[in-house]
């Protein structure tokens, strides 16, 4: 048995106090009849002896009901010698870290093996993963339920919402991440891994950062792009931390750098590094002035393409094509207005526009949105869906430094090309994995590796995890159990301690009324 509130204790003291003064009682005075006949010698003393008496029986009850309402009070309650888990949410991390080692496999064998004693022949256990539906299942087919291959999917994020929304429920993880209250059950396997953490290159060097979880001292780091290799034998830091690293890399972009080391994990052994930008070729039409081929040539020498670049074609004819630039300068002479403001938009990054230009040509046909016009006279729009820029107005006169800047911003969103790089997520089947590494049953897109979709490149790199050491079997069990032990309902025993007080407080009552009867008789 033990108290629920067991502060309301405290009141026994006063109580305690109570009952000694209530044994410690004065023997009753009586008078009783004499003569004085003989006169006294000395004054007599009235001695009062103490002595101990049992309490009449009404106040005696009192007292026993008064102890019963403190024990009440501090709501006693008997739990189950054998508790049980009656309802319980298992959230399953099939995420990156749980790949490694086969970590998964080992935490869902601890589990079961922590929880067949434990669980309630009727228990309702849900299954919460977060790259498939929840499923409820029984405690006959919980080891089957939780049989799902880990992937290098980063769920990090995921999981901590779910905890969130969940703090009021029952809850474990089959998981390394730790949360304050909440079980977390993680395979105890060695794990013999290097990885990646970060990198970045810039001007034919590559800052490095790589992770070191095994007893390797060093391992070879091959640099690639499209055209050219380096290899570099670098020292690995000791186990459990990292080290940064300066290496020599080609200039090319994109470049892939791979670690060339059989280990338990693959896909924190390659990182892609896109560029920022992504420069167009130029071709241009025949018909183009000689000022706009000294920009082309400008543009080709000063923005090297790589790979990713796509062609883009400069014309100075009236006409849409995909992936152009066309510059459509009329002959009629405008005055741009001093209130005329520049949209809020890629192309007009940077650029002033000059007071006098010329312009007067129509848009030709096509799904174009007008970014900039005078009266009824267009002069810059767009068409996203072909990537295509028109451009209806020149500089009166020499060409402007911000006229330059305005074509620049155009080949840059004609190319159409944008890159972008993140850890794992399930990019969708539109999608191509361009390069990369398969590991099993993984979602669609989830791989280590460099996708295209269409005109935009995206790299998948798996970042090195932090491998948070598991907590042991002991402790596992101990968790359980107080889990266990807060699930199974007490069974309180305060109702029948009211009611023994209320049997007291009768008791006395009537104790009380038969002694007026009694002295009412004589």
């Amino acid at each position: 048995m033990a108290f629920q509130a067991s502060a309301w204790l405290w009141l026994f003291l006063p109580w305690a106090m109570l009952v000694v003064l209530t044994l410690r009682a004065y023997r009753p005075t009586v008078q009783v009849p004499y003569i004085d006949l003989w006169p006294r010698e000395d004054e007599r003393r009235d001695e009062k002896r103490r002595s101990w008496r049992p309490p009449p029986l009404a106040i005696l009850l009192l007292l026993l009901a008064i102890a019963c309402a403190i024990v009440a009070l501090a709501r006693p309650a008997s739990w189950p010698t054998d508790p049980r888990i009656a309802r319980l949410t298992i959230v399953l991390d099939r995420g990156v870290t749980m790949l490694m080692g086969q970590r998964l496999e080992s935490a869902r064998e601890t589990l079961i093996r922590s929880l067949r004693t434990l669980l309630a022949d009727d228990a309702e256990i849900t299954i919460i993963d977060p790259l498939s539906p929840d499923t409820v299942v029984s405690p006959t087919s919980l080891a089957e339920a939780l049989r799902r291959p880990a992937t290098s999917v980063d769920i990090g994020g995921r999981i901590d919402a779910i905890v969130t929304s969940r703090r009021d429920e029952p809850m474990m993880l089959l998981s390394d991440r730790k949360y304050d209250g909440i079980v977390s059950v993680a395979g105890d396997v060695a794990v013999e891994n290097v990885g990646i953490v970060a990198a970045t290159a810039a001007n034919g060097e590559c800052w490095l950062t790589l992770r070191n979880d095994s007893s390797i001292s060093q391992v070879q780091v091959m640099l690639s792009s499209i055209d050219a290799s380096q290899r570099h034998t670098v020292q690995l830091p000791d186990a459990g931390s990292t080290r940064e690293y300066r290496l020599v890399c080609p200039s090319a972009m994109p470049l892939r750098v791979r670690l060339e080391i059989a280990d338990d994990f693959a896909d924190d052994n390659v990182w892609w590094i896109l560029p920022e930008r992504v420069p167009a070729r130029i071709t241009i039409d025949a018909g183009a002035p000689q000022w706009l081929r000294r920009f082309a040539l400008s543009y080709g020498n000063a923005t090297a393409a790589n790979e990713l670049s796509r062609e883009v074609l400069i014309t100075t004819s009236n006409a849409r094509s995909p992936h152009s630039l066309c510059i459509a300068a009329g002959m009629v002479s405008l005055l741009l207005p001093d209130e005329l403001l520049l949209p809020d938009h890629p192309l007009t990054s940077n650029v002033v526009l000059p007071r006098r230009v010329l312009a007067g040509l129509p848009l030709p046909p096509g799904n174009w949105q007008v970014l900039l016009h005078v009266d009824q006279t267009p002069l810059l729009a767009v068409d996203d869906d072909a990537c295509s820029v028109w451009i209806g107005f020149t500089p009166e006169g020499e060409i402007t430094p911000d006229y330059l800047v305005l074509l620049v911003n155009a080949v840059g969103f004609a190319s159409g090309v944008k890159c972008t790089a993140g850890r794992p997520e399930v990019l969708g089947d539109s999608w191509e994995q361009i390069e990369g590494i398969a590991l099993g049953e993984l979602p669609p897109g989830s791989r280590a590796g460099l996708y295209r979709n269409g005109d935009r490149y995206h790299a998948v790199n798996v970042r090195s995890p932090d491998l948070p050491a598991s907590a042991g079997s002991a402790l596992l069990d101990e968790q359980l159990a107080e889990m266990a032990q807060q699930q199974d309902s007490p069974t309180t025993l305060a109702p029948w301690i009211w009611i023994l007080c209320l049997v007291g407080i009768t008791g006395a009552v009537c104790c009380v009324k038969v002694g007026e009867n009694r002295f009412v008789e004589r």
